[in-house]
């Protein structure tokens, strides 16, 4: 089966056009050959309906703050709950009922980010600053601090090391200090908190708040591909 796409001009590389997502997974058929996609994301979730491996997945400490440069920080704050960081820990909790999960939360502030804004009575990190410390450190390395050339370090350590074991910290490392990054379980979020000092955390942000409104109001199967 072939279905003929007319790709937008100027959209070929772009993921949207600023009133929303162009190019975004779609719920398959479950008859289609090599069908990938099948059946609402959340509900795939909360049933085990997926590929039982285990996951890293977290977010930054203020993401909305990369799309939103004036000063608004409830609606910053509100947004970075909304679109990242209570879909993110829902997943995670709801994976956690079948394969080791590892949440984090990136929040170190530092030149390599790219992230200069800042917003009174807001975090600090803003969506995909976390990137730049694997992918584009060789592009500035002579300008970075000792700080940031830490941090580079810890990151590729813990994404190396979940690729190599399915486990960030599969032992006490001193380049972390030595904090064991736990799994979350269903019944206790915890997340490591990725900034100057690693620690071991609890409940991200107001996930608390939000997970009730969730089960009380989002009423399944939801289809939020």
């Amino acid at each position: 089966m072939s279905i003929n796409i007319t790709i937008p001009s100027g959209m070929e590389n772009k993921l949207g056009d600023g009133r929303g997502m162009v190019w975004t997974p779609v719920i398959e058929d479950e008859g289609l050959e090599n069908a990938f996609v099948v059946g609402p994301m959340q509900e795939n979730l909360k049933n085990g309906d997926i590929n039982k491996v285990p996951i890293m997945i977290g977010f930054n400490s203020e993401e909305e703050l990369h799309f939103f440069r004036d000063d608004i920080p409830a609606l910053i704050k509100f947004l970075s709950d909304e679109a990242f960081t209570t879909p993110l820990t829902r997943h995670a909790e709801l994976q956690s009922n079948y394969t080791d999960v590892y949440l984090y939360q990136f929040s170190y502030k530092g030149a390599i980010g790219s992230g200069s804004v800042t917003v009174k009575d807001v975090e600090t990190v803003g969506h995909f600053e976390e990137l730049h410390y694997m992918w584009d450190f060789h592009d500035i390395v002579n300008e970075t601090s000792v700080r940031d050339t830490l941090m580079h370090h810890r990151l590729l350590k813990l994404w190396t090391n979940f690729v190599k074991y399915l486990n960030p910290t599969p032992s006490e490392d001193v380049l972390l200090n030595g904090v064991i990054w736990p799994k979350v379980s269903p019944t206790n979020i915890t997340y490591y908190d990725i900034n100057t000092a690693i620690e071991v955390r609890t409940d991200p942000r107001r996930y608390k708040d939000w997970k009730p409104i969730i089960e009380k109001y989002a009423i399944p199967p939801l289809a939020n591909y």
